[in-house]
């Protein structure tokens, strides 16, 4: 696994599928789009330290 915040510093936000990616199970994508169904949101990501 490799080191997400030299990655993905606070100026670079990862895209929905390098996140898939570290998540690295199909769970995910299933909960992603669970959630996105159900509720009507779209994914949205931010920067948290």
């Amino acid at each position: 696994m490799s080191d997400w915040s030299k990655l993905y510093p606070a100026d670079r936000r990862p895209g929905p599928g390098a996140i898939s990616a570290q998540a690295a199970t199909p769970l995910w994508d299933q909960l992603c789009g669970y959630l996105e169904q159900a509720y009507g949101v779209a994914p949205s990501v931010e920067y948290s330290r």
